[in-house]
């Protein structure tokens, strides 16, 4: 059963091992991370399902089913090494028949940055809590990653598992001239767009957005975000917009599903 949803945004500067005096920067971000951290306090989930693209396969949507995952962020500078517990039981539930022509199990014990960025904002606290990895592709359509979505709902409300959903992704590259890609006025209509699809939980207008803005779609998270909108179709709850600010140019989006 699902407990609760979140939009997370993976910068290793929102961590103070990597981000030093930058992590300041992240004010309204960080703000929004303790009002998640204390609803997954409060709500205690036994595991999460951690949809990054950061970790895509290029050839396949996939869910990873390893038993644990280790990984570090060496390449930002911190070297701890961080090891996190998998749930290959409801991992296998979860690649059901329904799934598996879209869905291709992997056991890859290697976690990418984004997701191990996310675990340590949000749930590091959460003893015992597992994890399982699920990876978007570039190389499945938007309507598959909607349809991945809706076949993770139906599997999940069959188990009594309590389960939290966090899309890891960033929203616009382009934001500033600060920006990594620099420039673009796409950027700020993308982000205006995509946030304003989530609100409304519209699946029809996420993928408009995500036919429209092809440079965008490529260095957001927005395959997560389908996922995530499929997963939650029909499921009653409300958004709440808990931050988005953008201070390296690039647009960071805290948010929340109320169940």
């Amino acid at each position: 059963m699902f407990t609760s949803a979140y939009i997370i945004p993976p910068s290793p500067l929102l961590l103070s091992q990597v981000g030093g005096v930058q992590k300041e920067k992240f004010n309204d971000t960080h703000h929004a991370l303790g009002i998640v951290r204390a609803s997954f306090a409060a709500l205690r989930p036994e595991s999460i399902l951690l949809i990054s693209q950061y970790g895509a396969r290029p050839h396949a949507i996939s869910i990873n089913i390893a038993d644990e995952y280790q990984g570090s962020l060496q390449s930002f500078g911190d070297l701890s090494h961080y090891t996190f517990r998998g749930a290959p039981s409801l991992a296998y539930q979860l690649l059901n028949e329904q799934i598996r022509p879209l869905v291709t199990g992997i056991t890859e014990q290697s976690l990418d940055y984004a997701s191990i960025i996310a675990f340590l904002l949000c749930a590091s606290e959460l003893a015992g809590c597992s994890i399982i990895p699920l990876y978007p592709s570039p190389a499945r359509t938007p309507q598959d990653h909607v349809r991945v979505g809706s076949a993770l709902r139906e599997s999940l409300s069959h188990t009594s598992r309590r389960v939290a959903v966090i899309a890891v992704g960033d929203l616009s590259h382009h934001l500033t001239a600060s920006s990594p890609g620099g420039y673009h006025a796409e950027g700020v209509m993308f982000d205006t767009s995509v946030i304003s699809a989530l609100k409304k939980k519209s699946v029809r207008s996420l993928l408009e957005h995500a036919e429209r803005y092809g440079e965008e779609v490529k260095e957001s998270g927005i395959l997560a975000f389908l996922i995530l909108l499929g997963a939650l179709e029909g499921v009653q709850c409300a958004y709440k917009q808990l931050s988005y600010e953008a201070p390296f140019g690039i647009g960071c989006l805290t948010s929340e599903y109320l169940f």
